[in-house]
C-alpha cells in the first residue's frame, strides 16, 4: 500500500531534514538558505507527488537538495 502524500512528506521530513539540512549548508555556507532549500524541496514533493515516482526517498531527496544548493551557488556566484 502506497503512502498518501501527507504519511509520505511527514516521515520523511522528520527522517532526513537534518542530513538535507547539514548537506546544504556545506554546500552554501549559509545556514538560512539551507533552511530555506531543504523546505522548497519538500514543498515541490508536496505539489507534484502524484507525478512523481520515488524509489528511494533518501537517495531522490539528497540529489534534489543538492542540485538545489548548487543551484542557489550558482545564482550567487554569476551576480
Amino acid at each position: 500500500m502506497a503512502l498518501s502524500r501527507d504519511q509520505w512528506v511527514d516521515i520523511n521530513y522528520y527522517k532526513y531534514w537534518d542530513i538535507l539540512y547539514y548537506l546544504s549548508c556545506n554546500i552554501t555556507r549559509d545556514k538560512d538558505l539551507s533552511a530555506d532549500i531543504v523546505q522548497d524541496v519538500f514543498v515541490n514533493i508536496w505539489n507534484n507527488y502524484s507525478n512523481l515516482i520515488i524509489d528511494n526517498s533518501r537517495a531522490y531527496l539528497i540529489q534534489s537538495v543538492r542540485n538545489k544548493s548548487l543551484d542557489s551557488t550558482n545564482k550567487c556566484n554569476s551576480i
